[in-house]
């Protein structure tokens, strides 16, 4: 049997080959533009679309919403990126359930994804969440998310949760520090992602493939039960789940 030593969060593991597919979760923190994305590498190569509502629409090749509309930010909520990084997200466009179409009760915001030319669906996705819980007391809120792959079925289990943190008392409210992108793949491809608890999103981010080095170990990591392992010097968190 062959197998892979591979470093993770300090300790050395042996891994059998070949292992089953995995969903891989990201988490970016604080999200104050592309370059903060994980899936950063595809953005500049195009392997990635970006959707960031600034030309006031929901246009980018297979992507649809049944529910919401794009609005400007009445003052508050923008990604930092936007209107020019400043730390502080105050006017720009993103997507809304207060707008348009009306979700169903218990749905905050849907995207549908088509098959490219090629016949392939997005393999990655992520989203920009924006603020942070403006209490310093009182119930933790979570952002649940669901996925569906390339048949329907959904394969989260609704355990894809993401705490909101809380915004300090001496931050203003236009602050973007609490911003974050939540990430996702999913070998085979997505159809349709939703979100439970989240009124609006922006910088929708979805594609094929990510050029990225090394990616023996990326292979290794989907192995693996799920773990935390933090990359210096960029924030941001892979969560790998085994399917």
């Amino acid at each position: 049997m062959n197998s892979l030593l591979v470093f993770a969060g300090g300790a050395l593991l042996t891994l059998a080959e070949p292992c089953s597919s995995a969903v891989t979760y990201y988490l970016s923190q604080p999200y104050y533009g592309r370059s903060d994305s994980p899936f950063y590498q595809g953005i500049i190569q195009g392997t990635l679309y970006v959707e960031d509502f600034e030309d006031r629409a929901l246009n980018t090749p297979y992507v649809s919403a049944p529910y919401g509309d794009v609005t400007l930010d009445s003052g508050d909520t923008t990604v930092d990126e936007d209107d020019g990084k400043d730390g502080m997200g105050i006017r720009g466009y993103f997507w809304t359930r207060s707008r348009g179409a009306r979700p169903p009760a218990g749905i905050g915001l849907q995207f549908d994804f088509d098959r490219n030319e090629a016949g392939l669906l997005p393999e990655y996705f992520g989203a920009a969440l924006l603020k942070g819980n403006p209490t310093s007391a009182g119930p933790d809120f979570y952002s649940t998310i669901l996925v569906y792959d390339a048949f329907g079925e959904e394969i989260t289990g609704g355990l894809w949760q993401i705490l909101q943190p809380r915004r300090p008392s001496n931050e203003t409210v236009f602050s973007s520090n609490q911003d974050r992108l939540a990430g996702i793949h999913v070998p085979g491809g997505i159809s349709k992602v939703v979100f439970m608890s989240d009124g609006i999103v922006d910088h929708l981010q979805y594609g094929y493939t990510i050029p990225e080095s090394g990616t023996t170990f990326l292979a290794a990591a989907a192995c693996l039960t799920p773990f935390f392992s933090r990359r210096r010097g960029r924030n941001f968190e892979r969560q790998i789940a085994v399917t």
